[in-house]
């Protein structure tokens, strides 16, 4: 009768822990994911900056202002095409 009981109470207790590790495994996952975006939403940001200077600098010479917006444009294309994927 002794075993039976210790037996249940180690069962009970491997299931303890991997509802632990489960849970500690979810929780990594998340924490993880949220990272990511964090990550990716930094880099849009330091892009978008990158964008913004080249908006604001001035044309170079011999360059026309149209160049330098179909420039912009490209960039801001494929910021989004990258971050989109």
């Amino acid at each position: 009768m002794e075993f039976n009981h210790k037996s249940k109470h180690v069962k009970s207790l491997v299931s303890r822990l991997l509802n632990s590790r489960s849970n500690a495994q979810e929780s990594w996952h998340q924490r993880k994911v949220q990272l990511d975006q964090c990550r990716l939403l930094h880099l849009f940001e330091k892009d978008i900056e990158e964008v913004r200077l080249v908006e604001l600098s001035p044309p170079r010479r011999g360059h026309a202002i149209g160049e330098r917006v179909d420039t912009g444009c490209r960039v801001v294309r494929y910021i989004l095409w990258h971050y989109i994927q």
